[in-house]
């Protein structure tokens, strides 16, 4: 379930300065526009406050009326400094779509007025990839936590899972190369005719070197190393299942337990034919000292179930050679057919 904390009004003007809403009241008061028009009803004009962005010299920015924003330049996360435009680096282009920026629970003030002026001034605020709360005062307004709140980046050269705050899992940490993040509250991703996620399918990386191994993909709910179990003998980021191995794998077992089950069966039947036997025996009268001999009968079905249980011992054996090997097969991670997947995990 998802947590309402922090829920906005559907509609929050409460931060829009007095000049401002006066001139949005002139405006319809004049009667050259219409209401609607004026309370972004029907996507008409709405006077909002947005946050003030801190664009960089480098930087080219398409900005819209309602915290909508595409930016073209260099790698970085926060402050100008940041990222690899921040070291000066080449080859680390990028872009930066955002919507919401410097969201939180509550809305950002857009403008402050320093002690003792009445002049208010703008906040130039930076991307902020990460919520983050602090208390440092800015002007006569406390620095809220916030971040933004949806945002496609594309870089040449960025270090996106620190960038993001992304635990390694077993995929690991990238550092120094192109990639692309999305974030929002929800990311949904639909294919009407079928959808790939692919790793390595180049051969070689954006610097153009070979990649040798095999990347895997990583599915981490929580963005965390889950707490074990007490008892757990697992971490919580495991392999996923191969379902066609494991399917033959069952079945392979199955198999086995129904031969085990053969095996046993004949060995009941075969002791319950000499416990029949033995339970009829009775001892002929001592005088003719016959009963220091077994009767020919008992020693025909003795030998018989001995038989019986040699050939049940042999298919023990063979049984247990059989699952020495569906062991090799299956479930040894060095197993041709191996169950689990040895580049995919999932927690």
């Amino acid at each position: 379930m998802v947590s309402e904390i922090g829920k906005k009004a559907a509609r929050d003007l409460g931060n829009i300065s007095s000049a401002a809403k006066k001139i949005a009241s002139d405006i319809a008061s004049s009667g050259n526009s219409s209401p609607v028009e004026n309370t972004g009803i029907d996507c008409g004009q709405l006077r909002e406050v947005v946050p003030h962005f801190n664009k960089a010299p480098s930087e080219k920015s398409i900005e819209g009326q309602n915290n909508s924003c595409v930016v073209l330049g260099r790698d970085r996360v926060g402050s100008v400094s940041t990222g690899y435009g921040g070291k000066g680096d080449t080859q680390c282009g990028m872009i930066d779509l955002v919507v919401g920026r410097m969201s939180g629970p509550e809305p950002w003030p857009g403008e402050f007025k320093y002690p003792g002026s009445e002049t208010p001034k703008k906040i130039p605020v930076d991307p902020i990839f990460t919520y983050y709360k602090s208390d440092k005062p800015v002007g006569a307004e406390p620095v809220r936590w916030c971040t933004d709140s949806a945002r496609v980046y594309i870089s040449q050269k960025t270090d996106v899972d620190e960038n993001f705050g992304l635990i390694k899992g077993k995929a690991g940490i990238l550092k120094r190369k192109s990639a692309i993040a999305l974030k929002a509250d929800g990311v949904r991703i639909m294919a009407n005719e079928g959808m790939k996620l692919i790793t390595n399918s180049d051969g070689y990386n954006s610097y153009g070197a070979p990649i040798e191994t095999t990347p895997g993909i990583d599915l981490i709910a929580g963005n965390r190393n889950l707490k074990e179990p007490k008892h757990a003998t697992h971490k919580s980021l495991q392999p996923f299942v191969k379902g066609e191995n494991l399917r033959d794998c069952v079945n392979r077992i199955i198999d086995e337990v129904r031969d085990l089950n053969s095996i046993v069966t004949g060995l009941i039947k075969a002791q319950e034919e000499l416990n029949k036997v033995f339970g009829k025996h009775r001892h002929p009268p001592p005088v003719l000292y016959s009963d220091i001999f077994p009767q020919a009968g008992n020693i025909d079905v003795s030998y018989s179930t001995n038989s019986k249980l040699r050939k049940s011992l042999q298919s023990l054996q063979n049984q247990m050679t059989n699952l020495e090997h569906l062991e090799n097969q299956f479930t040894a991670r060095n197993a041709p057919d191996y169950i689990c997947s040895r580049y995919n995990n999932v927690n």
